[in-house]
C-alpha cells in the first residue's frame, strides 16, 4: 500500500475580474475531471493492486493533478478551454519528468 495525501484545495484565481469569472467555469469543468483520474490513480495506489512500473505513473497522474488544481493563473485556465483533462494530466506530467530529470 502506498500512501497518498489528499488532494489539494484548488488555488485562489488571479487575473481581471472578467477573466477569472471565466476561468472558474472553465476550471471547475476541467478540474472535475481531474480530479476524478486522481481519485482512480490515487485508490489504485492506495490498494496496492499495481506493479511498481503502473505506481511510478499513477504517482505522477496524482503529483500532476495536484499540480494543477495549484494553478493561480485564470489566463492560464483560460487557455487550458476545450482540452481533455487527459492532454492536460499528460502535459504536466512531462514538465514534472522534465523538471526531475533537471536535478
Amino acid at each position: 500500500m502506498i500512501q497518498v495525501p489528499p488532494p489539494p484545495e484548488p488555488a485562489f484565481l488571479n487575473g481581471t475580474e472578467k477573466q477569472i469569472a471565466f476561468a472558474t467555469q472553465v476550471r471547475s469543468q476541467l478540474l472535475d475531471q481531474i480530479e476524478e483520474m486522481r481519485d482512480g490513480s490515487a485508490q489504485r495506489l492506495r490498494f496496492g493492486i499495481v506493479d511498481e512500473r503502473a505506481a511510478r505513473g499513477l504517482t505522477l497522474i496524482v503529483r500532476a493533478a495536484d499540480t494543477i488544481a495549484r494553478v493561480h493563473r485564470a489566463d492560464w485556465w483560460i487557455a487550458q478551454r476545450g482540452r481533455s483533462a487527459h492532454s492536460v494530466i499528460t502535459e504536466c506530467a512531462r514538465q514534472l519528468m522534465v523538471a526531475e530529470a533537471a536535478t
